[in-house]
């Protein structure tokens, strides 16, 4: 989603977008982020994780494409700093929201106790791998797509990963592991069917006729 790259480029972006309190920019950074992670932690019982998710990515992908928008109107001569700084901003809100806590939530919801460490390390050595190479990929982006480019990638990954939750991932609100797997695999079984279906043809019964 290029959270990373925001988290580690913060300041860079408010100096890019022509603002002046580009030293501040990590502190409004966190404060909003904490914030949103407060707020997530009072309604997610209420709102359901699968609704949040879907919510955060759509925002995140959202939030990208007006920051790329700032981007390309700002190499074009056109500069709108507050576009920048509050798309930068609602960026990590809609990021707290959802795809910030709640996937650390989910994966206990629906793995049962005996792989759930194991699964746990693999999650977070994937994520940490992911966030490691978003950082270490931004600047190269940056300079072959321009940023503008760059964010307009992160935005098409946001899409995909909204496409993903609405698919595949099922609401785990007030369940049970085994209802959550039961649920999981009907959804499966549903999507592997729409898979097989237009390879499925009726055959045509010939009627012999009568004389």
């Amino acid at each position: 989603s290029g959270i990373n790259a925001a988290v580690f480029f913060t300041s860079q972006i408010f100096v890019s977008a022509g603002s002046d309190d580009a030293a501040m920019a990590s502190v409004y950074f966190g404060i909003v982020q904490v914030i949103a992670t407060v707020i997530t932690t009072v309604i997610i019982e209420r709102a359901g994780r699968r609704l949040l998710l879907l919510v955060s990515c759509a925002g995140m992908a959202a939030t990208s494409f007006t920051l790329a928008l700032f981007f390309l109107l700002r190499s074009r001569g056109d500069t709108v700093p507050w576009l920048a700084v509050s798309s930068l901003l609602l960026y990590v809100t809609f990021f707290s929201f959802g795809m910030g806590p709640i996937p650390w939530l989910l994966y206990a919801e629906i793995t049962t106790i005996e792989i759930r460490a194991e699964l746990g390390s693999a999650a977070s050595c994937v994520s940490w791998i992911g966030g490691f190479l978003v950082a270490l990929t931004f600047s190269g982006l940056n300079s072959a797509f321009e940023s503008y480019g760059c964010f307009w990638i992160y935005s098409s990954v946001c899409v995909m990963a909204f496409i993903f939750v609405f698919q595949l991932i099922p609401e785990t609100k007030g369940k049970s592991v085994e209802e959550i797997q039961q649920l999981m695999a009907t959804q499966t079984q549903t999507l592997e069917a729409e898979e097989r279906e237009p390879f499925v043809r009726p055959r045509t019964v010939v009627e012999p006729k009568s004389d």
